[in-house]
């Protein structure tokens, strides 16, 4: 849903973050085909999601904020519901319609551990509205004791430190942050 996971390597002095979950929203261009192979339609608007061809065709002339009356930094939203999200474990409601465009359904990918994997960090959007995924690891990053799973320094744990680098870079989006640190077996 609106959550990422982002995974934290080591080579050297260097510390580099890896997306570990795709964005299921209706910006994704997977899930926007997904949600119209439903039956749904995706639009910044209820207006531009159920535009003909003619006025969609309007939009790519002049752009969508002129064609269907919206802004265009609002996101794009799925039709019936006008949500941004396209899978979720909640949205109850959305999940009983027919179409089914709201669904549970989760991705999953594997990766092979080599040795270089400090920590994996799990944050809702509020998070991630703010800050990339590599601002967040290094948000982190000093605030993980190697071998130690007790609060840095600073007396912070390293998710609230991840939680002050959003609202301290503006987030509005409700916060919520979990970081696992991982040890290797050498």
């Amino acid at each position: 849903g609106d959550s990422r996971a982002v995974l934290a390597t080591q080579q050297g002095s260097k510390v580099q973050a890896h997306l570990l979950t795709n964005d299921h929203n209706a910006e994704n261009p997977k899930e926007e085909v997904r949600i119209k192979e439903a039956g749904g339609s995706v639009g910044r608007s209820q207006k531009e999601a159920s535009a003909s061809g003619k006025r969609k065709m309007l939009a790519k002339v002049v752009g969508s904020s002129l064609a269907f009356k919206t802004k265009s930094k609002n996101p794009k939203r799925v039709f019936p519901g006008g949500i941004t999200l396209t899978r979720a474990l909640g949205g109850l409601p959305l999940k009983r319609t027919t179409p089914k465009l709201v669904i549970a359904q989760a991705e999953s990918l594997s990766r092979t551990l080599d040795g270089s994997e400090r920590f994996i960090i799990l944050a809702s959007d509020g998070v991630f509205e703010c800050l990339s995924p590599q601002d967040a690891v290094d948000a982190v990053k000093p605030h993980i004791l190697a071998n130690s799973y007790s609060t840095s320094s600073s007396g912070i744990t390293p998710a609230q430190a991840l939680i002050n680098g959003a609202v301290e870079s503006g987030s509005s989006d409700n916060l919520t942050a979990v970081v696992l640190q991982l040890f290797s077996s050498s």
